[in-house]
């Protein structure tokens, strides 16, 4: 706790980062989104370099290091795509994710579940299906002129359709003899032999916080203006996954707000405070996580222990459950409700929820 007034600079931090990636940063408005990302790369750097310190030290050394948990931010998300013709899929593609990268819509007002929802399904146009492709070749063959490497081709082909060891996006339509095929038959080149497909984005590996960009800025020709819309944010968020219905909790800790243009204006922070509890008369604690270096288990389950008596044994700050965040600005510190981060929806720009 901060008990009289403290001066503390960003640019101690600022300048350790010039330090790490030697080079300048400008003291013109920096961007937060872009700011954080910069602050991810350079964290999980710092953790990968963890790792590879470990792989080169000898098995004493081993025996004393803590290994640290995972990346708070890292997580994996898994895309695949179904043809909305033949109904089958193509092959997942999986790709690490370290923020959440949300457009806001064109419109007065939106929901940020809604928004998530519309960025994991999405419906694609004019896609090359290659199973109905085939599936087409086969049924028209006898009228197509083919060589005899490409009927061989065929061939193979319909006895993996056969199987069901196709995919709509398969390497086979890399494929010379495919290709040839195609080319060679300008009735194959029809915008009408194109598909629908939907994509679904899941996650598959979950982040203990999970950052949320709400990409705000518009252009059109030379020109651009932010988007104003409202997003309703809730404080806690929910997310499945098709493997497992039960639910990941997400609460909301930190809000970024923004009013201004693209290249001008005031960034603010809505933190959530720790749930700060009063043990005696000008004495408090709180149940914020401790670090403790070291192997020392019963350290740790000491201070476990000692967290939940004091969740049991003492009562939160009446200034915790009415206005249980901060709202800071530059120089300027104030005590806020829940109610007013949440109604904040108009400047809000990134959001930060953890895993609960």
């Amino acid at each position: 706790p901060v008990y009289s007034k403290t001066t503390m600079s960003v640019w101690t931090l600022l300048h350790l980062l010039e330090t790490i990636h030697q080079g300048k940063i400008s003291r013109a408005q920096h961007d937060s989104h872009e700011l954080l990302l910069l602050l991810i790369d350079t964290l999980e750097e710092e953790y990968l370099k963890f790792f590879s310190f470990i792989s080169t030290s000898d098995d004493e050394l081993k025996k004393t290091i803590t290994k640290p948990p995972q990346f708070p931010f890292s997580s994996v998300i898994e895309s695949k795509l179904c043809c909305m013709n033949c109904k089958e899929t193509s092959f997942p593609v999986k790709n690490p994710m370290m923020m959440l990268e949300l457009t806001t819509p064109q419109s007065s007002h939106s929901s940020l579940e809604t928004m998530i929802k519309r960025s994991n399904s999405e419906v694609i146009e004019g896609f090359s299906c290659f199973i109905c492709m085939i599936k087409h070749i086969l049924f028209n063959q006898s009228n197509l002129q083919l060589t005899p490497d490409q009927k061989s081709f065929l061939l193979e082909v319909q006895d993996r359709l056969m199987t069901s060891s196709l995919v709509i996006n398969d390497e086979l339509s890399e494929h010379q003899a495919y290709k040839a095929i195609i080319f060679s038959n300008l009735g194959l080149q029809h915008e009408n032999l194109k598909t629908t497909v939907h994509r679904q984005t899941d996650f598959i590996e979950f982040p203990q916080i999970l950052p949320i960009h709400l990409s705000r800025s518009m252009f059109e020709d030379s020109q651009s203006w932010r988007n104003a819309c409202t997003i309703e944010f809730p404080p806690t968020l929910e997310f499945t996954t098709r493997e497992n219905s039960d639910p990941v909790i997400y609460t909301l800790r930190s809000v970024i707000r923004h009013k201004g243009t693209p290249s001008f204006g005031h960034y603010e922070c809505y933190r959530k405070k720790p749930q700060f509890y009063k043990v005696r008369e000008g004495e408090y604690s709180n149940d914020s996580p401790a670090i403790v270096c070291g192997n020392d288990r019963s350290q740790n389950s000491r201070i476990i222990h000692s967290q939940k008596n004091i969740r049991r044994k003492h009562k939160k700050l009446l200034s915790v459950i009415n206005k249980p965040y901060w709202r800071i600005s530059d120089s300027k510190v104030t005590e806020v409700s829940e109610n007013s981060v949440l109604a904040d929806g108009k400047a809000a720009y990134m959001l930060l929820y953890e895993q609960s």
